[in-house]
């Protein structure tokens, strides 16, 4: 297996007009999802996971030092773990099956180690919370082909791929002209709900 890093998440973004990540209501002008990078340690390929907007801001906000104020679903989940006395031993994107990534959680519970499927996003979300290595399998990069991306070409490449899924039908054309853009990027709107962590 490879081992990566979430190198970035990024988000379609109004071109030439400011846009505040973090906002909602009237404020929201970002696209309703993300795309994770995941970045080999030994290598230059990128892989790109389109996720939600929800699981996708989590993950940014993990790598910016950011938390919320109330527990999130994955701070409980990691919390009960570590109640449960088990460990993230590792994490891993497995496959892509037709056009969604399949994750598995290696877990270990006093020293019984299981396999638990998981959606990439939630794997890499606890992964980051529990300081776990996050990799991705051959088969997985293999899989995803024309979709691996190589450093310093993320955006312009993802904007291909963007293209091609409104041309086959699985994505919405922009209703403005929009670009990628890197979340952390982004000036962060005042929210009461979010802290910088020290």
């Amino acid at each position: 297996m490879n081992e990566v890093t979430v190198d970035d998440v990024v988000v379609r973004s109004p071109r030439n007009e400011e846009a505040k990540w973090l906002a909602d209501g009237k404020d929201y002008k970002l696209g309703f999802t993300r795309v994770i990078l995941l970045k080999e340690r030994s290598g230059n390929r990128v892989l790109p996971i389109w996720v939600g907007a929800g699981e996708g801001d989590i993950i940014a906000m993990l790598l910016a030092n950011i938390s919320v104020v109330r527990p999130t679903p994955w701070d409980l989940t990691a919390r009960l773990l570590e109640v449960g006395e088990m460990k993230i031993e590792k994490v891993a994107v497995i496959a892509l099956r037709g056009i969604t990534y399949i994750a598995t959680m290696w877990i270990n519970a006093k020293g019984k180690i299981s396999e638990v499927d998981a959606r990439p996003s939630d794997a890499v979300t606890l992964a980051l919370r529990a300081g776990a290595p996050i990799f991705v399998t051959p088969e997985a990069f293999a899989q995803a082909g024309p979709h691996v991306l190589t450093v310093d070409q993320e955006f312009p490449e993802l904007e291909a791929i963007h293209q091609n899924l409104i041309a086959e039908g699985r994505a919405e054309p922009d209703a403005a002209e929009m670009e990628w853009r890197s979340v952390r990027s982004l000036p962060r709107a005042e929210t009461p709900w979010v802290k910088t962590q020290a």
